[in-house]
């Protein structure tokens, strides 16, 4: 694997704006009819062939299971052969937390762009309204239901997944592995929870959501299988809308009702359209758990983020630029937020996005290109050194995440350390999705003498659902067994490959032999585990590891990179 490193400080080259592929899905800006092909692949549309294993379990703290491997050269093809299966979890346990792997509207238009600019005062309070010609659903419902929590119920095993391509599943191990195994208490929807990218045409959507609840395999063993597993969602892009939009999407208001629809919320719930003028803008929502067996001890404060309702264009390609003034939730969700994160208190808090939350800032291209970039002496620039990651040493994803808003990622990330300085939880982990992979991450917070002495914050993001991307793509702050620098540069972004074989002798620990007076471990092998000539690094300290390789358990299995906790050549992951 190439290290991918910028010069220091620095940003990249690349002008183009990277991001899913949408071969398959609908975008227009003008009526159609409704097509099949927006929630069905054809019969004929396979390629590969299967390479069945065992099912096997490698750990209690990272668990990766994998029940049979395919490598999909052609991974952004809609191929519907990839059969190995990943599963992440997260539970908590008693009190020890353990993961287990309106008016006031301009509208501009153009032919490649649809954009909305809000006046002076502040519409995030809602209700939320749509702005393009929006036509509504014709057809029925589905008349398949989701369960909903009971507020201040027991629960200890949460399971979440996202970005659900129903007509693209080989088979039912997902959904099996998850009602018969884990046993999960609450399931969490984290965004793409169908696929149907539309301008104006509800129908369409109604018709995915339709098939997504009547999809053979959901049936039989997903959440609204009898007993029905209870379920809470937010949504991403593509179900939200079209691809990477935010509030700029034309029709806010008929999404939102679907959202509803589909997952059956009840009149009484804030963002169901029956609340009229008071319907909650966005599909935000908070739950609160008690403790198994403490019921009167609240236990897990489910947070669901709504990162797409209120989001500023994160590119002029999506609106006009909006600088320091760019926003991921709007106004009246950060303040509801703020009171979720201080006023409660519970041993734990789970927020949920849609998109990642810890992969820094990307460097692969300029920073003026992000429409949150306000100059060289502006809060983009003050966020990232804030947040210690102006160097080169801090890497992020290239695809959507908060890093795309640094002001608005240091935001959310310095109230979690204060919460839980403040004492409203032990822990804060954030739950992802988008990225068509599974990976464990771990970032320490400085201290600060408004959010309290330093923390480490955790994230988990399990998304594919029969989906990957097979891509090695940096993220500085991924989990690592033992981080290692790049022989001596003192940049601890790499990850030793335990075991490794030098000179015919096998170390599974780092060792002082490569000649740089350190302790160092290879951090390229091949296949026999033999050490790269030239791949190694010096090791960082064992005690600064964020997570300690102790309480890790991983294995090699359906891995794209050199990086045991980044899997992403699995069927499907939750």
């Amino acid at each position: 694997m190439a290290s991918r490193r910028p010069q220091p400080g620095s940003y990249g080259q690349v002008s183009a704006h990277d991001d899913e592929d949408l071969t398959d899905q609908p975008t227009e800006q003008t009526e159609r009819q409704p097509s099949e092909n927006d929630v069905e692949v054809d019969d004929n549309d396979i390629c590969g062939d299967n390479e069945h294993q065992q099912l096997e379990n490698v750990g209690t703290t990272t668990s990766i299971r994998d029940a049979a491997h395919y490598e999909d050269p052609h991974p952004n093809r809609r191929c519907r052969t990839a059969t190995a299966l990943s599963l992440v979890c997260i539970a908590v346990v008693g009190t020890a937390l353990a993961v287990a792997l309106g008016g006031g509207s301009i509208v501009q238009s153009s032919a490649t762009s649809t954009a909305l600019f809000f006046n002076d005062h502040d519409v995030s309070y809602g209700p939320p309204q749509d702005w393009g010609k929006c036509h509504p659903a014709t057809t029925k419902p589905s008349p398949i239901t989701h369960a909903h929590p009971v507020e201040g119920s027991p629960v200890s095993r949460v399971a979440f997944a996202s970005c659900f391509r129903p007509y693209l599943q080989v088979s039912d191990a997902l959904w099996k592995h998850l009602r018969e195994d884990f046993e999960p208490d609450l399931f969490i929807w984290l965004g793409d929870n169908m696929y149907l990218d539309t301008m104006s045409e509800m129908n369409d959507k109604r018709r995915a959501y339709n098939a997504a609840r009547e999809d053979k395999y959901y049936l039989a063993y997903g959440p609204v299988a009898q007993p029905k597993i209870p379920t809470v969602a937010i949504w991403d892009d593509h179900d939200f809308g079209v691809d990477n939009a935010g509030r700029e999407y034309p029709c806010l208001r008929s999404s939102q009702n679907e959202f509803v629809t589909h997952f059956n919320l009840p009149e009484t719930d804030p963002r169901h359209p029956a609340q009229g003028g008071k319907q909650r803008f966005g599909v935000y929502s908070s739950h609160m758990f008690s403790v198994p067996e403490k019921e009167q001890e609240n236990g897990i404060h489910l947070i669901n983020l709504d990162n797409r309702s209120h989001r500023s264009p994160t590119f002029p390609m999506h609106g006009l630029c909006e600088g320091a003034n760019s926003t991921m939730l709007g106004a009246a969700q950060w303040a509801w937020l703020e009171a979720e994160m201080l006023n409660k208190t519970s041993v734990i808090k789970l927020v949920s996005s849609g998109v990642q939350v810890l992969p820094p800032t990307s460097k692969d291209r300029p920073a003026d290109e992000y429409c949150s970039y306000d100059g060289p002496d502006g809060s983009f620039v003050a966020a990232n050194i804030d947040m210690e990651e102006d160097g080169a040493d801090a890497l992020g994803t290239k695809y959507e995440g908060w890093g795309e808003m640094p002001a608005e990622r240091a935001r959310l990330l310095r109230l979690a350390q204060r919460s839980i300085n403040e004492g409203r939880a032990k822990q804060v982990v954030f739950l992802t999705g988008d990225q068509h992979w599974v990976e464990i991450q771990a970032k320490r917070m400085s201290e600060s003498e408004k959010h309290g002495k330093s923390r480490i914050l955790y994230s988990v993001t399990a998304s594919g659902i029969d989906q990957h991307y097979i891509e090695d793509v940096a993220n500085s702050n991924r989990v690592r067994v033992r981080s290692a620098d790049t022989r001596g540069d003192g940049m601890f972004i790499e990850e030793c490959n335990f075991p490794f074989v030098v000179d015919g002798r096998t170390y599974d620990d780092c060792v002082d032999i490569f000649g740089a007076g350190a302790p160092g471990c290879a951090t390229r092998t091949s296949s026999n585990n033999i050490a790269v000539s030239g791949q190694w690094g010096n090791c960082l300290d064992a005690e600064k590891e964020l997570v300690p390789r102790s309480k890790m358990a991983y294995g090699k299995g359906h891995k794209c990179t050199d990086q045991y906790h980044h899997t992403c050549s699995a069927q499907a992951n939750y």
